[in-house]
């Protein structure tokens, strides 16, 4: 979609639309549950930390800015369009921008700010801190940033610099 701008603004004058097809959706944040250290493998695991990452992004802001408001604001499914079984309800499950209570949600599992640096700790204390690494095919930088940017803005999480993995 890096080249939307310039064909949406041609569309009229160049006497062409542009029609965004249905495809199989892999913009997707997911946690490593696995994680090799205990305390952040506890707390990717607690839903109340996924629930609250969810309520975290600013998914209309994602969509106007990344999809040109071209999106549909839902959660992930693997298929798009979605296929009848999987309700509305479903579909919006924890999607609203809701930062205070992300908030509310970080501090019930224990990530508070302990020692006042701004930044959130891990229940003992210990430095918090993320890493979103992605594949540049499956979501662009430019969602990932935002996601990242509202999570050290608005919860307060520190999260290092995006890794993009080019799979060829």
């Amino acid at each position: 979609l890096e080249s939307a701008p310039q064909l949406l603004d041609g569309a009229e004058k160049g006497g062409y639309s542009i029609q965004i097809n249905p495809g199989c959706g892999a913009a997707l944040f997911s946690f490593n549950v696995t994680h090799p250290d205990m305390e952040k493998r506890s707390v990717y695991g607690d839903i109340r930390f996924r629930q609250a990452m969810s309520m975290a992004m600013n998914r209309d802001e994602i969509n106007e800015v990344a999809y040109y408001g071209m999106g549909v604001v839902e959660q992930y499914t693997g298929i798009s369009p979605a296929p009848d079984f999987i309700s509305d309800e479903m579909k919006s499950y924890m999607t609203q921008y809701d930062p205070a209570a992300a908030n509310a949600l970080l501090d019930e599992i224990g990530l508070s700010d302990t020692d006042g640096d701004g930044f959130r700790e891990l229940p003992s204390g210990a430095p918090f801190v993320m890493s979103i690494d992605y594949a540049t095919q499956g979501i662009g930088g430019v969602e990932v940033e935002l996601v990242a940017r509202t999570l050290q803005l608005i919860c307060n999480l520190l999260c290092t610099s995006p890794c993009k993995f080019f799979c060829i």
